[in-house]
Formats: structure tokens, sequence, C-alpha cells
């Protein structure tokens, strides 16, 4: 894709002979410092080429990167499909896929044509991360070797007891890494960036921490918030009508669709003799029309509800159409018993979309369907003693058991790691209320009730009857 994207800034001659060097960001990149200053350096080290590379053990970055294995992308997926052997005579590099890169080098490997350039071209194809490794071996093996420089000009937030645990396996069959987003507490390693040459941080998210965002902006412009009423607020889409893909949930399309109708009935039974209602002839129904958006609300970073936009449809003589927006809050329904305890549980939630580098839920709304895989997720205080034996209880809404499962809490458990307990149940889940209860010497500490929602869509269009009489899932809920 990158190798493609050179090609067209050359052939769709957008910026001709006005630009030096081309540097790949992703929306999670963000500057450190002023774009002039990046100018600046850059305009010093021309026709340079920064590429961060592993370092001086080649096999073990081979070994490590999969170089060594042929791969294939079919069905969204990453096949790894065969052992190879590596073309020899060749220095072998390699290291970030975020790279700056010269004019020239980026002409080089455009349109030059040469055994070196079509063979790794041809190899690169077939490989897991290609451009965590192409530019380098090129750059390593060609005329451009004394234009590079081990600096990409970023700065990586790497934990690697936290990033490296193959969570990508179900889109590639290989375990790799991928970097810590920056949260408040790192800002003091970002300050000491200032004397150095890095110009952008990796990896930034406003919905996990935007106060960051905010001290970086302030840092680089100064009268950045001046203006700005909503500087600790943030939006992030979750659905649109218009879009075709990904597709949505179907749990969580049918929850916004109920809550959008549950919206419309309190406004017609509270709003009904108001002027605006009174002016289009409101005839004491309103019809929905669709679900517009969907966005998840947060406040200097907590999240606080999401916010749906609806139109409807009034049924008068002119069918006047009215949009309408909701914020939906959620309710956390734990009944916690562990205050005479000196072992204190501080939280207990059933959601899914559990993000194990990050340590927090994806599923901000933690809406759960008959397909979803509801995971658990607690955080205990004063965990000092001896650890803590607790049996949690799975038990589905017609009072059936579906899971139990013992579950040690160890002493070094803390309220900044949370531990999580993933249930096997069967599916699909029965929709209605379910408890998870956690005993502790058979007496019960914490009883949490959530919701599983039925199915009103399937592949974001209405059931059929058929698939409505499958949504409710198993006569019993494990």
């Amino acid at each position: 894709m990158l190798l493609n994207s050179i090609q067209q800034i050359f052939e769709f001659n957008v910026w001709p002979n006005s630009w030096d060097f081309l540097i790949n960001i992703s929306e999670s990149d963000f500057p450190l410092k002023p774009i002039k200053e990046l100018e600046n350096f850059l305009a010093s080290n021309r026709k340079k080429n920064f590429v961060k590379s592993h370092g001086q053990d080649s096999q073990r970055f081979i070994s490590k990167q999969g170089l060594d294995k042929t791969f294939y992308e079919c069905d969204t997926h990453m096949w790894r499909v065969a052992d190879r052997v590596l073309p020899t005579g060749i220095r072998w590099d390699g290291g970030s896929d975020w790279v700056v890169l010269s004019r020239e080098f980026c002409h080089y490997i455009t349109y030059e044509d040469n055994e070196l350039l079509s063979g790794l071209k041809q190899l690169f194809k077939y490989t897991l991360l290609p451009a965590e490794s192409f530019f380098h071996t090129v750059l390593q093996n060609s005329e451009f070797c004394a234009t590079i420089v081990d600096n990409n000009l970023r700065l990586t937030n790497w934990r690697r007891k936290q990033g490296c645990k193959c969570q990508y396996k179900h889109i590639v069959d290989w375990c790799g890494c991928s970097p810590n987003d920056f949260k408040s507490i790192d800002w003091p390693r970002l300050l000491t960036t200032k004397s150095k040459p890095l110009f952008f941080g990796r990896k930034f998210e406003a919905i996990i921490n935007q106060n960051i965002i905010n001290q970086l902006e302030e840092a680089i412009n100064k009268n950045f918030s001046q203006f700005m009423v909503s500087v600790d607020k943030y939006w992030q889409n979750d659905y649109d009508f218009r879009d075709s893909q990904p597709l949505i949930d179907d749990a969580k399309l049918t929850f916004y669709y109920a809550f959008a109708i549950n919206s419309q009935k309190a406004i017609e039974n509270k709003c009904q003799l108001s002027d605006v209602f009174s002016q289009i002839k409101l005839s004491k129904a309103l019809h929905l029309s669709h679900v517009q958006e969907v966005d998840l609300y947060f406040n200097n970073d907590i999240f606080e509800g999401i916010i749906i936009s609806y139109q409807s449809v009034v049924n008068n003589e002119f069918k006047t159409i009215l949009n309408f927006q909701t914020l939906i809050r959620p309710i956390n329904h734990l009944n916690n018993n562990t205050n005479k305890m000196p072992e204190k549980l501080i939280s207990l939630t059933v959601c899914s979309d559990f993000d194990v580098k990050e340590l927090m839920f994806r599923n901000f709304g933690c809406i759960l369907g008959p397909f979803s895989k509801p995971i658990a997720m607690h955080k205990w205080h004063n965990m000092n003693g001896e650890p803590l034996s607790t049996t949690f209880v799975w038990i589905d809404p017609i009072n059936t058991v579906a899971a139990s499962y013992e579950v040690r809490v160890e002493v070094n458990a803390t309220g900044d790691q949370p531990l999580t307990q993933r249930p096997q149940l069967n599916g699909p889940l029965r929709p209605g209320v379910w408890r998870l209860m956690v005993l502790h010497k058979w007496v019960v500490i914490a009883d949490h009730k959530f919701l599983v929602t039925p199915l009103l869509f399937r592949n974001k269009t209405k059931a059929t009857k058929e698939y409505a009489k499958f949504r409710y899932g198993p006569a019993f809920g494990g």
C-alpha cells in the first residue's frame, strides 16, 4: 500500500518538485513539536533517510518477524502458509514501519528497474509486515546505504509486558507486539523530547486519554484552548446509518433503536402540549424513521454515555420531520458486600471486547447480545495477606447456573491492575437479565446484574421471524 501511495504521489503530480521527504503517519500519531521545527530539521538533513533499525542481531529479527515464513492475505486474515529460505548475499534489516524517506529514495524504489528491487518487491508481497523490513533492506543494499539515519523521529510508547500478548491472533497467524497509548502519567517522559530529534509520538487515543493530547496542543500552540469551550469534551462516532463497512454489531443496533423508541415515547408524553408541538399539530404520534448516528461521549476522560441521534416523522398532514438526540448513561448494577472484609472489591463489570494492552473494555456501553463473549473485570484493594479464594457463579435469566469457576485473587492484585475472568458459556446466550455472583467461603460478597439484549437485526437488516425464534438462545444459558 505504501509503495502504491508513493507511486501515486509522483504520477498525480499534485506537488511537482515541492516536496523533499515522505513521512507516513497514522491516526494514532501526534506531533511533539511545532511543524516549523520539523521543517528546519529536515532542511538541514536533505537526502537523508530516517529509519529505526532493530539492531545488529539480524537472525533474531528474521525469526521474530517471520521473514523466513510465507504469508498470504485472504478474507481479511493473514495466513502463514509455508517456511521459506531467504536469498543469500543480502544484508537483511528492519525495525519500525514508521519512516521518513527522501524524495530521491522514493523515486528510486518507484522507477528503478533492477534485479535487487524487483526481487525484493516480489518477496515482500508475501511477507507478514513488509513495511518493517522492505525500506530498511533496500537502503542497506543500494547506493542509498550512506544516507541511513537510525532514527525515525518518533517516540513510541513500548510496554512489552502489556503490548506483546498475541492479541491479534484472530486476524493473523503470528504473535506480534503493539505500543501502548500515552496517558497523562507519561507527560514527564514527553517533556524529555524537547532537546531530542523526536517530532512525533505514538500512540495517542482521545478515547483513552484526551488530557495528554490537550497538554501537547498547549505546548505546541499556547493559544490552543483560548476560545475552545469544550476542550475537555470528546465525541467519537460509533455508528452512522450511511456506513456500509464495518458491519455494526446486531446487539448494538438493537439497543440503539430500542432507546430511540423509548426516547421518542418520553418526548410524546412530556412535550405534546408545548408550543412547538402544537404548531406542527402533533396528534400524539411520532413514527421513528431511523437512527442516524451514535456517538460515544467523554468529559474529562470519563465516559459519560452514548448519544443517539435519530429522526422521527410527525403523524400529521405535513408529515413533519424532526431530529432528536438523546443521551443514554450506563448504570452498573452491583451490590457489593465486601465492606466488612479486609479485602475490598473496588469494582466488578461484565462486558466484552477487553483490550489486554490497555486493560479496559472497548465496548464502552457494555452492550451484550446472544452472540457476545462476556468477560468479568474485577479490581481489589488491600490484597496484602493470603490469596483470596472466590467463586464466580454465572446465572442466566431463568435462574439456571450457566457456569461456575473457582477464582484465586493473588496478594499482589491492586486496583491499578484489573483482573479478568472469562467464562466458557454455550451460545447463543439467553436474552434477559443475567447475574454474576461472587462468593467467598460460600457467602455472597458481590451480586452484579447485566443485560443480554435480544436481536431485532441481523447484519444491519431487520430480522426475519425464523431468525427471531433463534435469537432467544438455548433452553439453558450455559
